[in-house]
């Protein structure tokens, strides 16, 4: 088996140019993994105004509607930050010591926000393997 057979790759917000708050379109269920990682990928980030400010959280919750769910990372950008970055948040014990369900949020803040970027779910230690990725060798 190679990593492909290991890890799962989820959609946390698909990449695009984003102009105000955005949610992912549905939590991550983290059953059967027991790590997982966060990976924010920006592309142009405006800081025209001085002001604009963005803020990806990283939620969980027990259950998939993600009601009572609590913040448990931000990765922040601001005005002063260069484009083309790569953030990587880690989550240990998925599913185990923490709650099941995983959702990522755009917040954005100042005069006119705009930030190219997409946000992808990583499920790692799949507990059962291979976890049927689609998968293109090259």
């Amino acid at each position: 088996m190679d990593i492909s057979d290991n890890i799962l790759v989820k959609q946390g917000l698909v990449p695009g140019n984003y102009t105000s708050n955005q949610s992912s379109p549905g939590s991550v269920d983290t059953q059967g993994y027991h790590n997982a990682a966060v990976v924010v990928t920006t592309g142009s980030v405006d800081g025209s105004d001085g002001d604009e400010t963005y803020d990806i959280e990283v939620y969980e919750a027990d259950n998939s509607g993600m009601s009572s769910a609590s913040k448990i990372a931000t990765v922040s950008f601001d005005d002063n930050s260069s484009d083309e970055n790569v953030e990587l948040v880690r989550l240990d014990e998925v599913s185990v010591a923490r709650e099941r369900y995983i959702e990522t949020r755009l917040v954005t803040g100042g005069t006119s926000p705009s930030i190219d970027l997409g946000i992808a779910v990583l499920l790692g230690d799949a507990v059962n393997a291979p976890v049927g990725n689609s998968v293109t060798d090259a």
